[in-house]
């Protein structure tokens, strides 16, 4: 498929215009480009560098699309995003588990789970250290 990407003035998609949909030619969408976005850079795409530019970091610097690398900052905010994730679903897991086990009256069953729950928590605050759980 072909594209014009339009950008904004820091060099990043602000929209696209898709050959098929927004125009039949690439010449059209250049058309609507300079009547809807005059003051805007556009350039011309395939998927590939469609799918480069749209990503969230990326931006063209008038000969290629640039990814800005992630920040050490963002990169500990994701893994530690991560972390709580995981431990939000086995929370969640442990929760129905130890229902059950109550519901039965198991006492060994909820201990289990009781314990199951604390290594949890052990393990995921050395996760947030930085150390293997």
């Amino acid at each position: 498929m072909k594209y014009l990407v339009i950008l904004n003035e820091n060099g990043q998609k602000y929209t696209s215009l898709a050959v098929g949909l927004h125009g039949d030619s690439i010449e059209e969408l250049k058309v609507v480009a300079e009547r809807d976005y005059p003051s805007m850079a556009y350039i011309e795409a395939d998927s590939v560098l469609h799918n480069e530019i749209c990503q969230q970091r990326a931006y063209w610097n008038g000969e290629k699309v640039v990814i800005e690398p992630l920040s050490d900052e963002e990169i500990e905010a994701a893994r530690v995003n991560a972390l709580n994730t995981e431990r939000a679903g086995y929370e969640n897991e442990l929760h129905e588990r130890l229902k059950v086990a109550e519901l039965q009256g198991d006492p060994a069953l909820i201990a289990s789970i009781r314990d199951e729950y604390v290594a949890m928590n052990e393990a995921y605050v050395e996760a947030l250290k930085g150390d293997e759980a």
